[in-house]
């Protein structure tokens, strides 16, 4: 299990929680320890960031965009767990700058790739997507995959991957008016809105926990 720690800052009368950008272990048996894996004054980290992207695939956790005191940002890094070590992934400039904009690994073309939907520059609220390839473990390119994916723009959502079905889903976070969502849709060639139907229904909220499960998605917590 990975960490990344925080703590909380005050600036401008505002509280900010702010990402320490060292990585902790954890193994899970019964003498639980954790073990800081990085200092970040003795080797190349992100800057510190919170509401950033981070997601584990291949042996590495990939993290992207995140805000800071000076606003949004749109680098992508690569952590592997094997050696320990933060690596910059250098990435074509068109792409997005996003906080509070949750990504999941797909394949494109064969390789590996960031899908990110949704989301704010700290200005406006999103409900495009983007895909950043990974050409390897050092480079990426950017693509806008849809300028308007069908739900409202919208920041502090779920976004997590399913096997069965094999799908994208995409719930809650909060809209312009900072209002908590409590749609669902799901992503298998074309956005699509899931009927509630009479279902029980979790509360509208953001800034929830989800996970892909194999008969669907789990969500914890948040926001209302």
């Amino acid at each position: 299990m990975l960490l990344i720690g925080c703590q909380s800052c005050e600036a401008d009368n505002m509280t900010w929680s702010i990402v320490l950008v060292a990585c902790f272990v954890a193994s899970i048996a019964a003498d639980l320890q954790w073990q800081q894996l990085t200092n970040q004054t003795t080797s190349l980290t992100p800057s510190p960031r919170t509401m950033y992207s981070s997601l584990y695939a291949q042996k590495s956790m990939i993290i992207f965009g995140g805000t800071t005191l000076s606003g949004s940002l749109g680098d992508v890094w690569n952590f592997t767990t094997g050696t320990s070590q933060w690596k910059q992934v250098a990435t074509t400039d068109n792409g997005p700058q996003r906080h509070g904009a949750p990504a999941v690994i797909v394949f494109s073309g064969g390789h590996p790739a960031l899908a990110v939907y949704g989301g704010s520059n700290g200005t406006n609220l999103f409900a495009d997507g983007w895909l950043c390839v990974f050409l390897n473990d050092s480079f990426c390119t950017w693509r806008l995959v849809s300028a308007s994916s069908g739900f409202e723009p919208r920041m502090d959502h779920s976004l997590v991957l399913s096997a069965n079905p094999s799908a994208i889903w995409l719930f809650g976070g909060r809209n312009e008016n900072d209002e908590a969502l409590g749609d669902l849709w799901s992503f298998a060639g074309s956005w699509n809105q899931v009927d509630k139907n009479g279902r029980t229904w979790p509360s509208p909220r953001y800034g929830h926990s989800c996970i892909g499960h194999p008969e669907g998605i789990l969500i914890f917590g948040g926001r209302v």
